[in-house]
């Protein structure tokens, strides 16, 4: 039962961490909700690995202090290795914290160590014991079902999520492979305006971006677009420089807004 208990601390933790980003910081720096988690649920699992890993091993430090440091350096060291296997494993770099100071290759920053900190201390100190003692006052059967749900919704979820990444990178393939000359490998010319450019037109056809060139005529979905709109800083690197040029960002970032402010 105790594992049951721990995976829905996880669980817990990872949605406030969801939330946190979601609409804290989504309002105060774009004044609208964002999903700004990888999966489409309401949770960063993130927030859950760190939270529940700093109850398990900090948890009983007695010193606020030492827990705060122990606590910190552990979040940095596993957001930083978080933005490294993520690179490294799907090809794309989904948040840069350069523009702050005291940043280590745009992977964790100053910022984000002391706030790690500080929410391991809350959590330590307050949430997780109260939340273990509320699950030992709750009957088993519901633990065992309320984690069953969850964990099925998450593993769907994990499916969907990695099936829409997948479709995304596909349909980026096949778009960027008809604007690339297969003689010397080179991206063709592309005007810096695409009103002038005669390769591909970019449309909005029913909450999606429509690119049309002269060998394809794809369909960009919303489910698959909206990477871009929870990681305004996600950089696809096998086809950042076909992004840029073809300004794809804009066009991505100008449906969401059109879906958030609807006429």
């Amino acid at each position: 039962m105790i594992i049951a208990y721990y995976f829905l601390c996880f669980f817990i933790f990872s949605f406030v961490g969801w939330s946190f980003e979601s609409i804290l910081c989504s309002y105060y720096n774009d004044s609208h909700f964002i999903n700004r988690g990888f999966f489409i649920g309401p949770y960063c699992p993130i927030y859950g690995f760190g939270g529940l890993f700093c109850f398990l091993c900090f948890g009983k430090i007695g010193n606020i202090f030492l827990l705060f440091i122990s606590a910190a350096i552990s979040c940095t060291i596993l957001e930083y290795l978080t933005s490294f296997l993520m690179e490294k494993l799907l090809h794309a770099k989904w948040w840069d914290y350069s523009h702050l100071p005291f940043n280590i290759k745009g992977r964790v920053c100053l910022y984000g160590t002391v706030l790690f900190g500080i929410l391991a201390v809350l959590t330590c100190r307050v949430i997780a014991p109260q939340l273990m003692s509320f699950f030992v006052k709750m009957p088993d059967f519901i633990i065992i079902i309320c984690a069953t749900v969850i964990s099925a919704a998450m593993f769907a979820d994990a499916i969907f999520t990695f099936l829409s990444w997948s479709n995304l990178n596909s349909d980026l393939k096949t778009i960027y492979a008809s604007m690339t000359d297969t003689a010397n490998n080179t991206m063709q010319m592309l005007s810096d305006s695409l009103n002038k450019s005669s390769h591909m037109k970019i449309d909005e056809v029913n909450n999606k971006i429509h690119i049309k060139t002269a060998d394809i005529n794809l369909m960009l979905h919303k489910l698959e677009l909206r990477f871009f709109n929870a990681f305004p800083n996600l950089q696809i690197i096998p086809y950042a420089d076909f992004i840029k040029k073809t300004e794809l960002k804009k066009y991505i970032n100008k449906l969401f807004r059109k879906h958030k402010h609807p006429r």
